[in-house]
């Protein structure tokens, strides 16, 4: 960030035109990846038009809910069953970041994309889950008892 803000400084001294500092900050926050002005207007309505300045995004962001490995001797909630990735993905990313988390990953198969909450420890867990998804989301989810010792989910 250190760069990023050095860098337009020195677009705004090289220009001429000031920055809205405080637009500037707004804007990082934000992280939209859109370009957005933030120099200020100019006579006539005219603004400093540059190359965007690219910042690098960490491959995780700091308190993203990490879902647990998958695991047949646990306990899982199945939410949902779509036919749309996209829908499933989102549910999945809606209960991620439920407070507090409730672990989700989508298994595709045959174009069916599942929505499965878990891994539990054991059918309290599972049962307190299914409880949280009528109450949060009115869903009715499924229980799914521990897969026998050798057996592997499909999907991804």
């Amino acid at each position: 960030m250190k760069k990023a803000y050095a860098k337009l400084k020195k677009i705004e001294k090289q220009t001429g035109h000031v920055l809205d500092w405080n637009k500037i900050k707004t804007v990082v926050a934000e992280t939209r990846g859109i370009p957005v002005v933030v120099s200020v207007l100019g006579r006539g309505g005219k603004t400093a038009v540059t190359d965007p300045v690219r910042l690098r995004h960490p491959a995780t962001l700091s308190g993203q809910p990490q879902v647990p490995e998958w695991r047949t001797d646990a306990w899982y909630v199945l939410a949902a069953d779509f036919d749309d990735a996209v829908d499933a993905k989102r549910l999945a990313a809606i209960l991620n970041h439920q407070g507090p988390q409730i672990p989700a990953r989508v298994l595709s198969t045959g174009g069916r994309h599942r929505v499965l909450a878990g891994p539990f420890s054991n059918s309290r867990e599972a049962a307190e889950a299914v409880k949280r998804l009528r109450i949060d989301l009115e869903m009715e989810g499924v229980m799914v008892a521990p897969v026998a010792q050798g057996s592997t989910p499909s999907g991804n």
